[in-house]
C-alpha cells in the first residue's frame, strides 16, 4: 500500500453522509487539517480525552466519532447517542470493518470498500478507456486474486457500525458478498454509488443522494424505473428498483461478457421501439 495521505475533512463529512446519513454531528478526536473552512458546520474537533470526557457528558444528540489520533478510545463505544465511529487511527479493533480506499488525482477519496472483499467490484463503477484503463482493470484483477489489491490503495480506515450494517438497515433482504462504494462527481447533483456483488457476479447498485437535488433526480429514476417496469419487453431489460428514505437500489443488468462495440445496432433501435410503445401518450399540443 502506498503511504497514507491526510484525509480532508470534506472526506470525512462525505463518508459520513453515506455510512451514517441520517446524522449530521460529527466528533473529529486528533490532530487535523482545518483548512476546509466551508465544511465546519456540524463538526466539533476535540484534542485531547478531557474534552472528549466532558463532551461526552453534555451532548444530547445523535453523533458520529472520528478517531484521528493513535489513542484508543473503546470507552465511547457504549455511548447511548454514538451512531458509529470513523477511525483512522492504528489501533486496530475486531469489531470494527477495515476498508481501503483509493483516491482521486486530486487527493480526495473515490472509492472506498472493505478489506475483506474478494472481488474487486469497485470495478463496476469504473467507466475509464484507453490503454492506462485496461491495465489498471487488468492489474486490479489481478492483484485482487493474488489477495494484493491494497497494492493500488492509498490508504486505510475502519468503521463500528454500532447499530448494524448500513445497507442491510436499509435493505435488509439483501443478500451480497463484496461491496464498493464511489463517492459521487463533485456538484450540485453528486451522489454516492455502492456496488454489490454476489459469488463474484455484480448484483446491485445503491444510489444515495448527496445533495438536494440530487435527491430529487433519484426519486425521479425510481419513479420512471417503476413506472417502465408496468410493461412487457422483448429487446430490453429495465432493472429492478427499491426504495427507502430517499435512496434507491436498483439490479445490476449489466452482462457478464460485455460488448464494447460503439456503433448503433437493430437492438437499440428495437428497445427504442419497445420503449416507444409502452410509453407513448396522445395529448393535445397545448399540454406539452
Amino acid at each position: 500500500m502506498n503511504k497514507q495521505v491526510s484525509v480532508s475533512l470534506l472526506d470525512i463529512q462525505l463518508i459520513n453522509k453515506i455510512v451514517f446519513p441520517t446524522v449530521d454531528l460529527i466528533v473529529l478526536f486528533g490532530q487535523v487539517d482545518k483548512k476546509d473552512n466551508d465544511s465546519q458546520k456540524n463538526l466539533i474537533i476535540l484534542e485531547d480525552k478531557l474534552e472528549l470526557e466532558q463532551f461526552s457528558e453534555k451532548v444530547k444528540a445523535s453523533f458520529t466519532f472520528v478517531n484521528c489520533s493513535n489513542q484508543s478510545v473503546a470507552f465511547i463505544e457504549t455511548h447511548p447517542l454514538l451512531a458509529g465511529i470513523i477511525d483512522f487511527s492504528k489501533v486496530k479493533r475486531s469489531t470494527y470493518t477495515s476498508y481501503l480506499f483509493i483516491n482521486n488525482p486530486d487527493g480526495s477519496i473515490r472509492w472506498f470498500f472493505p478489506k475483506t472483499n474478494q472481488s474487486p467490484c469497485f470495478l463496476n463503477l469504473y467507466n475509464g478507456s484507453g490503454w492506462k484503463s485496461n491495465l489498471f482493470v487488468t492489474a486490479s484483477k489481478l492483484l485482487s486474486k493474488l489477495k494484493g489489491i491494497s497494492i493500488l490503495c492509498d490508504g486505510e480506515f475502519s468503521i463500528f457500525h454500532k447499530n448494524g450494517h448500513f445497507i442491510k438497515n436499509n435493505f435488509p433482504n439483501i443478500t451480497y458478498d463484496d461491496m464498493a462504494i464511489f463517492t459521487g462527481t463533485i456538484g450540485e447533483n453528486r451522489k454516492a454509488i455502492i456496488s454489490l456483488s454476489h459469488k463474484g457476479q455484480g448484483s446491485q447498485f445503491v444510489k444515495i443522494p448527496i445533495t438536494d437535488s440530487a435527491a430529487v433526480l433519484v426519486k425521479n429514476e425510481f419513479n420512471q424505473l417503476s413506472y417502465l417496469r408496468e410493461f412487457d419487453y422483448r429487446s430490453t431489460i429495465i432493472p429492478a428498483v427499491e426504495q427507502k428514505a430517499d435512496q434507491i437500489m436498483v439490479s445490476n443488468i449489466s452482462p457478464t461478457q460485455k460488448n464494447k462495440v460503439q456503433h448503433w445496432s437493430a437492438i437499440h433501435w428495437n428497445s427504442l421501439d419497445e420503449l416507444y410503445q409502452n410509453s407513448y401518450r396522445e395529448k393535445p399540443l397545448e399540454t406539452s
